[in-house]
């Protein structure tokens, strides 16, 4: 709480709720500070803006009141101004904790990150029991996806943060987001045990179950929360999508159907449920009921943004056009000690399934999607790709960015790390320069299952045009191109067809570890068996012994998809 809200307030004889009644010239400073506090309360903070300032100009040189000002100018997003004011007051009292840690709220909101640091623990230091403090610095580092420095953070303060349920959450999202999803449950269960109200809390530990293949005790997590709250609609969708033994005939998904023909749920809780009807419906074989659930609930998230259906042609032509003359022959970088494999092609193409089955391997560690080249490419105009400064600095960029986001036994017991992020068949040409010795796999799938794989993901973040099958489409035309571009100039990518590797597992990786120069080992045909974390939307099927039933998946669905695809 703020220090001017603590400030003990004297009797008021008017009537403070009725701000007329007020006559702003009489108004003494505790006065003022009550009728500010109770506006910030409401939440009405444009009032409270306006009285601060007739505050402050009655009593400028009144701390409390200096500080009230500020804060409401921050409320209105007026961060610059409130700064200023913050500044003036830090210069009079070096030691006022609130107004430090107020300064470095607001650089959070101007994106100036670094003052934001230093004045978060600048306050920490002078007050590091402060809850608020706390949360605002961890907060921070989530922001920036700084996770290493949240565990550190909380390794520091561990005995006044053991018992911050918010903090336990962060550090159980900080260890998924660094690979490690095992970790992370003690931390979640912690967080929930803290405060059981908090229902995502319980979500996040349910998917880091189900991230560790901890599918029975993810259900159960699931159905605590949809029994707490049946209209937790991200339990409901996830559990339709484990659970293979709910039908339409239960009690829940009944009653989830009853209260959707009121029409009394928000339109993220509408998209959820027709996600997790889509399951349900397809598994029993009521194709119509199915696909009329998923194009309900992709055409309601459609309605919610605005996507740019160009974006990926626009990003296609941009490398082409860095790299069609580019030499890839020329080695303009000294080789690695560490050796890459990059995993790509359109989602849902098969790549946590290669990456689980190469990850199996002794000598491969798989890190998952890591998206270093796509964050370089939107803060970056034009790569200069012909400097040998510029590719060495990129390359030792990435370098550090994997070392920051793998074990450090990991990092030092694999003889190869796995990049499987599979937009990164946009950013072939970097990868290629940085790493002329990286082993780049493409896999590639029947483009009509792709197509309805894609359409009934629930991704949980990005793939905006996976709510549209014309936009699908359009990003599958500027997939191809590329890639023809890309097996034109770099000759040695591995092409895999899904299909091939389903039904002829062994073989097809027995290819790939020959490129690799590695032996080949039974533990890759028993990847099902492998503990790691897998955090994409195919966590579950990586954990399932290999099965055919996905290929040809979308014949059922031809004409729904094809009158989709067709429409004007």
């Amino acid at each position: 709480m703020s220090s001017f809200l603590k400030k003990p307030i004297k009797p008021i004889n008017k009537n403070i709720d009725n701000l007329k009644n007020i006559t702003i010239e009489t108004t003494d400073e505790d006065t003022y500070l009550k009728l500010i506090r109770d506006k910030l309360s409401s939440n009405s903070f444009l009032d409270a803006e306006s009285i601060a300032l007739n505050a402050y100009k009655n009593y400028p040189n009144n701390i409390f009141i200096q500080y009230a000002y500020s804060l409401t100018l921050s409320k209105v997003n007026k961060y610059k101004e409130s700064n200023q004011l913050l500044s003036e007051i830090i210069e009079k009292d070096s030691e006022y904790q609130d107004a430090i840690m107020r300064l470095g709220i607001n650089y959070i909101h101007l994106k100036q990150y670094e003052d934001a640091e230093l004045n978060l623990l600048k306050a920490l230091d002078l007050n590091p029991n402060s809850f608020h403090n706390q949360n605002y610095t961890v907060s921070l580092y989530m922001g920036q996806q700084k996770y290493n420095k949240v565990i550190k953070h909380y390794k520091k303060f561990n005995k006044i943060l053991q018992n911050n349920d918010f903090v336990q959450n962060c550090l159980g999202v900080s260890y998924i987001r660094l690979g490690n999803a095992e970790k992370s449950l003690n931390y979640f269960s912690v967080a929930m045990k803290l405060n059981p109200k908090r229902l995502e809390y319980a979500m996040n530990y349910a998917n880091a179950l189900e991230f560790c293949g901890h599918k029975e005790k993810c259900l159960e997590q699931l159905e605590y929360i949809l029994d707490n709250n049946l209209l937790y609609t991200d339990a409901f969708r996830s559990w339709c999508l484990l659970n293979k033994n709910v039908n339409s005939s239960d009690r829940r998904v009944k009653r989830i159907l009853k209260i959707l023909k009121t029409n009394k749920v928000s339109i993220e809780q509408e998209i959820q449920i027709n996600q997790g009807l889509w399951d349900i419906y397809n598994r029993e074989n009521k194709y119509e009921l199915a696909f009329n659930s998923i194009l309900k609930a992709n055409n309601l998230k459609r309605s919610t943004f605005n996507y740019f259906s160009e974006k990926t042609k626009h990003e296609v032509t941009k490398q082409i056009s860095y790299f069609e003359n580019y030499n890839f022959k020329t080695d303009k970088v000294n080789k690695n000690n560490m050796n890459y494999i990059f995993i790509v092609g359109m989602p849902r193409s098969g790549t946590s399934l290669i990456e689980q089955i190469l990850s199996s391997h002794s000598k491969i560690y798989g890190a998952g999607e890591l998206t270093f080249f796509e964050e370089y490419f939107r803060e970056t105009s034009e790569p200069d790709i012909n400097s040998e400064i510029f590719l060495s600095n990129l390359k030792q960029k990435y370098s550090e960015y994997i070392k920051n986001r793998i074990p450090s036994d990991e990092f030092k017991r694999s003889q190869f790390i796995i990049d499987k992020l599979p937009g990164n068949f946009q950013f072939l040409g970097i990868i290629k320069a940085c790493f002329p010795e990286a082993i780049i796999i493409h896999s590639q799938r029947s483009m009509m299952d792709l197509f309805l794989s894609i359409y009934t993901t629930r991704f949980s973040a990005g793939h905006l045009y996976s709510y549209n099958l014309q936009d699908i489409n359009s990003v599958y035309e500027s997939y191809i191109k590329i890639m023809k571009f890309w097996n034109n100039k770099i000759t040695d990518i591995i092409n895999l067809n899904y299909e091939d590797v389903v039904k002829d597992t062994k073989n097809e990786i027995i290819k790939i570890l020959q490129h690799c120069n590695l032996d080949y080992e039974e533990e890759c045909l028993e990847f099902y068996k492998n503990k790691r974390a897998v955090h994409t939307a195919s966590s579950s099927q990586v954990r399932e012994k290999m099965y055919t039933s996905s290929i040809n998946r979308s014949k059922p669905y031809i004409d729904y998809m094809n009158r989709e695809l067709q429409k004007k």
